[in-house]
C-alpha cells in the first residue's frame, strides 16, 4: 500500500512538469517553423497552442511580435478570431489592431 501511495504521489507530482514541457515544446516548434518559413505549420501549431493554453499563447505572441515576420501576422489573426468567436471583443479588437499595424495595406485585415 505504501508503494502504491508513493507511486501515485510521484505521478501527480510530475504531471504538471510534463504538461509544461509539452506546452513549451509547442512554442519551440512554432519558433522553428517561423525560422523555416513554414507558415501552414506555424498556423497549425499556434492554433494548438491557443487551445492548450490561451494565456501562454498570447504571451508568446507579444514576445515574438518584435520579429515582425509573417508568423506574427498569422498569430495575431488567430488570436483575434479566437477572441471574436468567444465574444471577447475588446481583446479581439486589440489583436486585429495589431494585425492592421503589421499589414496596413491588407484589405482582409481591414475587414476583420
Amino acid at each position: 500500500m505504501k508503494y502504491l501511495f508513493t507511486l501515485l504521489y510521484t505521478l501527480l507530482l510530475f504531471s504538471p512538469l510534463v504538461n509544461a514541457k509539452e506546452r513549451s515544446g509547442h512554442f519551440a516548434q512554432i519558433t522553428e517553423a517561423v525560422k523555416g518559413e513554414k507558415w501552414n505549420e506555424v498556423e497549425r501549431l499556434f492554433q494548438l497552442a491557443i487551445e492548450t493554453n490561451l494565456e501562454e499563447a498570447e504571451t508568446f505572441f507579444w514576445r515574438e511580435l518584435a520579429n515582425k515576420n509573417a508568423g506574427s501576422s498569422i498569430m495575431a489573426w488567430k488570436l483575434g478570431h479566437y477572441h471574436k468567436d468567444n465574444r471577447n471583443f475588446d481583446k479581439a479588437h486589440l489583436f486585429f489592431a495589431e494585425l492592421l499595424r503589421l499589414n496596413p495595406s491588407d484589405i482582409d485585415t481591414m475587414c476583420a
